[in-house]
């Protein structure tokens, strides 16, 4: 695929599985205390058994910097939400995207109506 880096997309959007493999992989590399990057100032405290701050890690790549909290807060508003009990849930997809196109069904369709 033209531009990519050779990352896990296309896979990630492609296969549920996959996403939820790789991310299972990254929080308990994350947990377990592994992923020793995400301290490289000392001041962090990143270590082992942080779920939370592993959570918005994996969507920022910081560890508890601004966009890692919001993320987390978002999470957890969901989580005591639980928006997936909800009955319009597995009829709820995600908006389109110019870059990589809309998400119909299990089926990837082109950008647009």
């Amino acid at each position: 695929m033209p531009g990519n880096q050779n990352g896990t997309f296309p896979f990630s959007r492609d296969s549920t599985a996959f996403a939820v493999d790789y991310l299972g992989g990254y929080l308990r590399g994350c947990v377990e205390g592994w992923e020793i990057w995400l301290d490289h100032s000392g001041a962090h405290n990143y270590g082992p058994g942080r779920l939370w701050g592993c959570v918005g890690s994996w969507y920022s790549g910081g560890w508890h910097d601004a966009a890692a909290n919001d993320y987390i807060s978002n999470v957890r508003a969901a989580w005591r939400s639980h928006p997936w009990l909800d009955v319009v849930w597995p009829i709820a997809g995600p908006g389109c995207s110019e870059q990589y196109g809309c998400i119909v069904g299990d089926r990837l369709g082109p950008t647009g109506g």
